[in-house]
């Protein structure tokens, strides 16, 4: 993104955080309907479907999940005889080349 929109779009953000901070202080109407408005929204999109996927997601983001799930991939990597995937490619290789025996003369 060009420095120069990156500049609008932080300018234009902190004005917004400036007026609303401005209309918490002052308790404007405006920013009561906003709430109201914001709520009513968030409210309708709850339903069982949006719930059971938001706890799907939340699992799976979890700390104790992923560091689960990295330690489980360590493990089949290590252990693992066949380090290709279903293409061909490697998976779990090392990035130094298989040491060879020195042969003899």
């Amino acid at each position: 993104m060009p420095t120069k929109t990156k500049t609008l779009l932080g300018g234009l953000s902190l004005i917004a955080f400036a007026a609303i901070a401005l209309g918490v202080i002052t308790h404007a109407a405006w920013l009561a309907q906003l709430d109201a408005a914001a709520s009513t929204l968030a409210t309708r999109a709850i339903d069982p479907m949006n719930t059971a996927l938001f706890k799907v997601v939340a699992t799976f983001g979890s700390p104790a999940t992923v560091i689960g799930l990295t330690a489980l991939l360590c493990l089949w990597c290590g252990s693992s005889k066949n380090r290709s995937s279903a293409y061909g490619l490697p998976v779990c290789s090392s990035a130094a080349p298989p040491l060879r025996k020195a042969s003899s003369y």
